[in-house]
């Protein structure tokens, strides 16, 4: 868990250096600090709308300069979208938070938690791993996500 928190850092300190709005440009906002069970509550309806929607409502929880980790990263919203397109091709991508925090200030945190991929092949074994996703609030005062990745589990680990 100590090594998903240090990436989780660096991949916040990255997105905030690379185009992320500063924290001290954010508005103030009158609504109460966000918890971890509001970004608990933002995974699994994000994860409702890939069910209901696919991709197209997966995007709507997707920053404008977010960034998909991966063996070939992208960066973007139109980038992360054609990632997740080609991920989820063939089959259906699901998802349940374990673990969720959001850091002092209240302006970003992130989640951890287990994937699952259902193939529309019966001969292709399911695939199952683990995924981390940052979030940022958005001068909006929504949260979006600004980082998004994964990795499978080893061969034969469910």
């Amino acid at each position: 868990m100590k090594s998903i928190a240090i990436c989780a850092v660096a991949v916040v300190l990255t997105a905030t250096l690379f185009g992320q709005v500063p924290h001290h440009k954010m508005p103030p906002t009158m609504a109460p600090a966000a918890t971890a069970a509001t970004l608990m509550k933002l995974e699994r309806d994000a994860n409702r709308a890939m069910q209901e929607k696919g991709v197209d409502g997966w995007m709507a929880f997707v920053a404008e300069n977010a960034v998909e980790g991966g063996e070939k990263p992208a960066t973007g919203a139109s980038a992360v979208r054609a990632s997740m397109m080609e991920f989820v091709k063939g089959g259906k991508l699901s998802w349940a938070p374990t673990h969720t925090e959001v850091f002092k200030g209240a302006t970003q945190g992130y989640a951890v938690g287990r994937w699952t991929f259902v193939s529309d092949d019966a001969k292709t074994p399911t695939q199952h791993g683990t995924y981390i996703t940052i979030w940022q609030k958005q001068v909006d005062r929504s949260w979006k996500i600004i980082y998004d990745g994964g990795a499978p589990d080893p061969a034969g680990k469910k």
